[in-house]
């Protein structure tokens, strides 16, 4: 993840402002990591920022927000899930036309 990328989304609320050296930079801990990496799955899965930035809000209040977490991305699942076979049905329309191309057959 970019240096910039990291302090954008501690800029829109989805981590937390991080502990920093002498020097300045930041220092994240292995929590951190973690969760950056979560939300990079998130966005990566389509997720809009918003969302994220709701999740996180609800992530920094803890055990009392699990189940409105938990509903967040059972929806998100359940979007990635059709998204997937939107995209294997794509994909089996790409491996037909290509059989269809190695036989000659061209319309």
């Amino acid at each position: 993840m970019s240096i910039f990328t990291l302090h954008y989304y501690e800029k829109v609320g989805l981590l937390l402002p991080v502990e920093r050296a002498r020097n300045g930079h930041r220092c994240y801990s292995e929590r951190d990591v973690e969760w950056t990496q979560f939300i990079k799955r998130l966005r990566a899965t389509g997720m809009p920022i918003a969302t994220m930035r709701e999740f996180a809000k609800l992530r920094k209040q803890r055990k009392t927000t699990l189940s409105k977490r938990g509903a967040i991305l059972e929806a998100h699942e359940k979007t990635v899930r059709a998204r997937i076979r939107e995209l294997e049905q794509h994909l089996e329309a790409i491996h037909a036309k290509r059989r269809r191309l190695q036989k000659g057959d061209t319309p």
